[in-house]
């Protein structure tokens, strides 16, 4: 009898070291904001990239990532895997994987704050991670930054919790490299955070010179035998220099945890509350540290949190095409867990007030991204309805907004157009200029497939608007459809005007 309540007692002990029924509500929260319409879009840009580079035999996999990609194999061979046992998938169970990470995320965040800064800031830092909408972005999204988010949080809560612990865990310490090794073979952007942690490890004298060298060993060799793929994609699959970037892809960077779906590209007053909370939590954590109001892993928790941005920033400056927060989504969680450090170090009402705008500001970001129509651009329900009524002899040409020289939607679009039989020959589809003056030369039926971007557009004023520049080449719309989420895409009928007229 004894036992066995001193067993009933260990259990609810568990569970409040582990963080207890708060975190349990966090994870469900999280859960829930992950789960929530995961499959209501259609695949984005960078997704099908994803799935189209990951079917087929798997050296041809190896060689597509090689060629097209800036990101090591591991993530792709995993979808190869995934897709090759099941077969192509309804979009929510493709991106599942990255849904159950985010919850991953959420979890491994309140571990490394508790391991770095203490349980009450864990707690707050688990919860801005539950609403981020940067972490909702890609735990919906079947790219590979969750997972290497996730993998460079693992590796610095094990890791600092393995050397904290007396005597120190090997296991943990284990854990920690095997899982920075993963991040670094994930994607090239883990640097940012595994590299600062090495240095951190290589300091803590009351760990074994044997310890730290296999620790960092392993790391830097792991670097090492990914430089020469990062190299070759360098070479193929981006060539030339870019600018600097626009004032809101910088203030994008600087935001990294509160930048969701919507205003990449733009400067709104959302986006300055960002950039002003999260510059105001580092100035906070900046004093706090002078004062050792936190542990000795206080300045690992700063390096983390501002080396990726800091570093993207200035790849970004020397003409480098990596000024998005995609890439420095690694330091996310290591920027909430400074706010949430912040919010902790203060008194109460400065407390309040932080963390109340720290969840308003992560809250409004969700409501942009939630989306009962979807998020992304409405390729499916525009390709399925263009394959019913399109013929054979018709043209499809593609307008908008460019993705490396092709319009954003034209990827997305013939994945969905050619994912089933279609009658429409391939050699005339596509968003060369050449094509659209070929086949008003032939006098084809054409389809002209447009993304008009955020916002509502008069599709009559449109209409008046193309006839005006068709009407020098005898042609004209004969019907227009407007497909709509966030964003719309109009699909247009074009025919030469004595083809009209001959029919009515």
């Amino acid at each position: 009898m004894n036992e066995a309540a001193a067993t009933g007692r260990r259990g609810p002990a568990r569970l409040r070291s582990a963080g207890g029924w708060p975190l349990l509500a966090i994870l469900a929260l999280a859960g829930f904001n992950f789960l929530w319409q995961l499959g209501s879009s259609n695949f984005y840009i960078d997704e099908v990239f994803s799935v189209e580079h990951s079917v087929g035999p798997l050296d041809q996999v190896i060689s597509q990532v090689s060629h097209t990609e800036v990101t090591p194999w591991p993530y792709f061979i995993a979808l190869h895997e995934s897709l090759g046992r099941g077969g192509m998938q309804p979009e929510w169970v493709v991106r599942l994987p990255s849904a159950v990470a985010g919850i991953a995320l959420v979890a491994a965040v309140y571990w490394a704050a508790r391991t770095l800064v203490g349980r009450h800031a864990a707690l707050i830092a688990a919860t801005l991670c539950a609403v981020s909408p940067l972490v909702l972005q890609y735990a919906q999204q079947a790219r590979v930054y969750i997972f290497v988010t996730l993998a460079g949080t693992v590796a610095v809560a094990a890791t600092v919790d393995g050397l904290k612990r007396r005597p120190q865990d090997l296991r943990l310490l284990g854990l920690g490299g095997l899982c920075a090794v993963l991040a670094l073979w994930l994607h090239y952007s883990a640097v940012f955070v595994i590299f600062p942690l090495c240095l951190w490890v290589a300091m803590q004298r009351g760990a074994s010179r044997r310890t730290r060298l296999v620790y960092v060993g392993c790391c830097a060799a792991a670097e090492v035998l990914s430089l020469p793929l990062l190299v070759f994609q360098r070479a193929h699959a981006f060539a030339g220099r870019f600018p600097w970037g626009t004032a809101a892809k910088v203030l994008s960077v600087v935001e990294t945890p509160f930048d969701g779906r919507v205003g990449e590209n733009s400067v709104d007053l959302l986006k300055l509350l960002g950039v002003a909370l999260v510059m105001m939590s580092l100035g906070i954590l900046a004093v706090r540290i002078r004062r050792r109001d936190f542990g000795a892993e206080r300045y690992l928790l700063v390096a983390l949190a501002i080396s990726a941005p800091l570093g993207i920033l200035v790849l970004g400056a020397l003409g480098n095409d990596v000024m998005i927060s995609r890439y420095s989504s690694v330091a996310a969680p290591f920027l909430l867990i400074a706010i949430a450090a912040s919010v902790s170090s203060l008194p109460r009402a400065g407390a309040a007030a932080l963390a109340t705008a720290a969840a308003l500001i992560a809250l409004a970001g969700l409501v942009r991204s939630h989306q009962t129509t979807g998020f992304y651009p409405p390729t499916k329900p525009a390709a399925t309805w263009l394959r019913a009524v399109a013929a054979p002899s018709d043209a499809i040409v593609f307008a908008g907004g460019q993705h490396n020289g092709a319009p954003d939607v034209e990827v997305p679009f013939s994945f969905y157009l050619y994912k089933r039989p279609v009658a429409v020959p391939p050699s005339r589809v596509g968003s060369q200029p050449s094509l659209l003056f070929a086949s008003i030369r032939e006098h084809r039926r054409i389809w002209v497939v447009n993304e008009l971007g955020f916002g509502s557009y008069p599709l009559n004023r449109f209409r008046r608007y193309v006839n005006g520049l068709l009407r020098p080449y005898q042609y004209r719309i004969a019907s227009l459809r407007g497909f709509r989420t966030t964003t719309t895409i109009t699909v247009l009928s074009l025919e030469a005007v004595n083809q009209a007229r001959r029919r009515t």
